[in-house]
């Protein structure tokens, strides 16, 4: 397939990039942003891609890839609130009374992160600052899936420990 055909076939992905732009985004404006920032790299970087895939699905990973970049941009340090994210989605339905609760949750996620192994520990924090995988890689001088794989033990420990200690609190709390 010649570039021309492939970047025919790029401009008519653009509707179904708005509407994964939007969704990723929940705002038109950074959406349009989004969706001209993917087009721009798809079309430089389209001799990377490799005849036989799937373009709307490459073009999808430029854009989530571009979006995630963006965010970690904009946060270059992580307070309270964020870490409040690592919480499993099954108990972000309980009821929290007031930031007192919300308090001791965060400190009981900051003492869970301080108690992990260091090989856990350390690539974990090191994302949750906003590092790429591939900055910690290199920062800590170890393999790429290693980093991956620490980061995804770190968060089902976490995820594990803090469900045991949700489900403590509200036992003793209803007792």
């Amino acid at each position: 397939m010649t570039q021309e055909a492939l970047n025919t076939k790029i401009i008519k992905l653009k509707p179904q990039l708005e509407n994964y732009a939007y969704s990723l985004t929940k705002d038109e404006v950074n959406g349009q942003d989004l969706v001209q920032q993917t087009m721009l790299k798809a079309f430089d970087k389209i001799h990377q891609f490799k005849q036989g895939t799937n373009l709307k699905a490459w073009l999808f990973t430029i854009m989530r890839n571009n979006f995630i970049n963006d965010i970690r941009k904009k946060s270059k340090f992580v307070n309270r609130e964020e870490l409040s994210s690592y919480v499993p989605y099954s108990s972000k339905n309980m009821f929290i009374e007031n930031d007192g609760d919300s308090n001791i949750l965060i400190e009981m996620i900051e003492h869970e992160i301080e108690k992990l192994p260091v090989n856990l520990k350390t690539p974990f924090k090191m994302m949750v600052e906003g590092y790429a995988y591939k900055e910690i890689s290199d920062e800590l001088e170890i393999p790429l899936g290693s980093v991956k794989s620490f980061i995804h033990k770190a968060r089902k420990r976490l995820q594990k420990r803090i469900l045991f200690l949700q489900d403590y609190r509200t036992i003793k709390a209803t007792a």
